[in-house]
């Protein structure tokens, strides 16, 4: 893979990959009062008791691709 290439993923993360949804919720949630908690696998938006927890998909794992669900 090509240095650049690399450099390019960083800054725009596939579209199907996990950091895009990842970067894509922060986005989202700046500014926000919502606690938010986010970790490689997935997210948690709200509280610990009443919070919905995201769980992000690895390309290829979901469910038209034939994987196993969720990463």
């Amino acid at each position: 893979v090509a240095e650049e290439e690399v450099e390019r993923a960083v800054r725009r993360p596939p579209e199907d990959s996990p950091a895009f949804f990842r970067g894509a919720l922060i986005r989202k949630q700046a500014g926000s009062r919502v606690q938010l908690r986010v970790s490689w696998e997935g997210a948690v938006i709200g509280g610990r008791l009443q919070g919905q927890v995201i769980r992000f998909r690895r390309p290829g794992t979901g469910p038209d691709s034939g994987g196993e669900g969720f990463g």
